[in-house]
């Protein structure tokens, strides 16, 4: 995958090595289609980026290269694996966002004690902003108690219906 290079900002890139994959992020984007070839040509792009950067001490906190990692988790199915690459290349550990957008990732693929112990482990981090955090938290979890009282109620609901007989 090539890597576009403005000639005009090499002294800037020169510096900040991660700039350059961030244009041509920015341009995979722009011309992405629902085309499986340009879905896996940015993929690619994505992956080769993080694989070039995870181990970097000068982007391990950085914001730009975690929005790059949520890009990847957002194309590719074993999201799991990349959860755990971010874990274990201790990206952003100290920012909430790395926890708020992992936890709501989880949450919207069905994992919700994962996405629960995200939260609990960004707050056990001290994430900043940690009080964003907290809040998040307590409105995942806002969400998941209406989620059981809904279900409670049908289930009462249900109950109600059913006639001495089958309730033996």
């Amino acid at each position: 995958m090539a890597v576009i290079c403005r000639d005009s900002e090499d002294n800037a890139s020169a510096n900040d090595p991660l700039l350059q994959w961030l244009w041509s992020i920015k341009k995979e984007l722009e011309g992405l289609t629902s085309s499986v070839d340009s879905v896996s040509q940015f993929e690619t792009l994505l992956k080769d980026c993080i694989l070039k950067f995870k181990d970097d001490n000068r982007y391990r906190n950085d914001v730009r290269f975690l929005k790059i990692w949520f890009l990847y988790v957002d194309a590719v199915e074993d999201f799991e694996s990349v959860f755990k690459m971010m874990e274990d290349s201790r990206i952003c550990l100290t920012y909430s966002l790395r926890y708020e957008s992992s936890a709501l990732f989880l949450e919207s693929k069905g994992k919700l004690l994962d996405a629960l112990e995200i939260y609990r482990m960004g707050i056990s981090r001290n994430a900043e902003p940690l009080e964003r955090l907290k809040k998040a938290e307590k409105l995942f979890i806002s969400r998941m108690s209406a989620i059981v009282d809904a279900c409670s109620l049908k289930e009462e609901e249900h109950v109600n219906k059913l006639s001495p007989v089958q309730l033996l």
